[in-house]
């Protein structure tokens, strides 16, 4: 249960951000701030599927939008309110796209995890920032590797315990 509530509080958290500041990337590229507390969540839902299962995930990702949108709307703010649309619609699209893809694959967490979190961090990085901001392919560039790099950082940490990473010896 407190992976489900941290999963809602980041989404919240990540459209705050996003509508407050922007990060500076390498090579001219810049991103939300939002994707500080954005790219993890992939990983968690992964996660709390493994624990909770898929229908408490599709669940789960209609409230956590629903609460992020009202949020939106609820700040006066029309940049915070667009974002909100914006996440609202890339949120439930990647969301379940990624649930899907982890369904799907038969390996161990952190090969589903990767995959499914390569594939969905995309399509959310091409829908937010196309709704939110207008087309930028820099910008949906540095925040797919943004969110792909802070993920495989995570999924480590949020791998259940009774999986072991194996690493290669060369």
């Amino acid at each position: 249960m407190l992976f489900s509530l941290i999963y809602i509080l980041l989404i919240i958290a990540a459209n705050i951000l996003a509508s407050l500041w922007i990060i500076p990337l390498p090579f001219g590229l810049a991103v939300p701030a939002g994707v500080i507390c954005f790219a993890p969540i992939f990983t968690l839902r992964d996660r709390i599927q493994i624990d909770r299962g898929a229908k408490w995930i599709y669940s789960l990702i209609l409230i956590a939008a629903l609460l992020s949108w009202l949020t939106g709307l609820a700040s006066g703010s029309s940049l915070l309110s667009k974002i909100s649309i914006a996440g609202l619609i890339a949120f439930v699209l990647s969301e379940s796209l990624d649930t899907i893809i982890f369904t799907l694959i038969r390996r161990s967490f952190v090969i589903r995890a990767l995959a499914s979190n390569l594939v969905s961090a995309g399509l959310d990085s091409a829908l937010f920032i196309w709704i939110a901001f207008g087309w930028n392919t820099g910008t949906v560039i540095g925040l797919w590797l943004v969110k792909i790099i802070i993920a495989a950082l995570v999924i480590p940490i949020l791998k259940p315990k009774s999986e072991k990473i194996k690493i290669p010896v060369v």
